[in-house]
């Protein structure tokens, strides 16, 4: 029918998923294997988002399969409601650019995904009490999703690889 033939147009124009929603890594290769795409639908699978439960296991192990990059610490917090250029207009290129890093880490870390980076200079803190050495292993933990997982809070990743996950 013409309403079904609007509804697929509808979602393939206008339901689309932002650049932000799967820049992140899955702490899983299996992911794909445990959320399957829903060719039918041509739409994440909804074992990502139906039940809490479930929802919470795709964010912490699976965020870019499910499309929930933009719901990890990287992404979670404020843009600056005073910054100067409107970041809703703030696209991904502009967030590589070197030269815009520290204006867009100050006004659009949501959009760019710096909300882990705000407060602190580019290239790393220095240590002390609050940005001890990094752990031995924070190489292979960073690779699982250590510095994206909700399961630790902002103060843990700090203190054990603080260093590693760009908090310092």
């Amino acid at each position: 029918t013409n309403a079904e033939l609007f509804k697929k147009w509808a979602l393939k124009t206008y339901f689309q998923f932002s650049w932000r929603a799967t820049d992140c890594k899955d702490k899983f290769e299996s992911c794909k294997e445990m959320f399957p795409y829903d060719e039918a639908n041509k739409d994440r699978a909804g074992i990502c988002f139906k039940k809490p439960t479930q929802k919470q296991f795709a964010l912490e192990t699976c965020p870019k399969t499910c499309r929930f990059c933009c719901l990890t610490p990287r992404f979670n917090c404020q843009d600056n409601a005073a910054s100067p250029y409107p970041c809703q207009l703030v696209t991904k290129e502009l967030c590589q650019l070197k030269e815009m890093r520290d204006f867009l880490v100050k006004n659009c870390p949501s959009k760019c995904g710096f909300c882990q980076e705000n407060g602190k200079e580019e290239g790393g803190g220095e240590e002390g009490k609050d940005c001890p050495a990094d752990n031995k292993n924070c190489v292979d933990w960073v690779k699982n999703g250590f510095c994206d997982s909700t399961f630790y809070t902002l103060a843990q990743k700090k203190q054990t690889c603080g260093h590693a996950c760009k908090l310092c």
